[in-house]
């Protein structure tokens, strides 16, 4: 098989090319510009999210209330259905 740029220009292959190169350009550009923009969207926001201070003062289960026993019990079942199948 030999290489020839007929084949290429009969086929639009530029300019499926071209159209590639100008998605991927706009996609790198939606992101640069998301960079750019998301300290100053984080301040918008800032409001509703919970400050550092808050976060570190409090303890897994006070962030997560979870019954213990229940975690144990599902634990359990997923190991026995898995020993089912085997």
């Amino acid at each position: 098989m030999s290489f020839d740029l007929d084949a290429i220009v009969e086929a639009d292959g530029i300019g499926i090319a071209m159209i590639g190169m100008l998605i991927v350009f706009s996609a790198l550009v939606l992101i640069s510009l998301f960079i750019a923009f998301l300290p100053k969207i984080l301040r918008i926001v800032e409001p509703w999210l919970p400050s550092v201070d808050e976060a570190k003062s409090r303890s897994p289960e006070e962030s997560f209330p979870i019954d213990r026993q229940r975690i144990i019990a599902a634990i359990g079942a997923a190991l026995r259905e898995r020993q089912r199948k085997i």
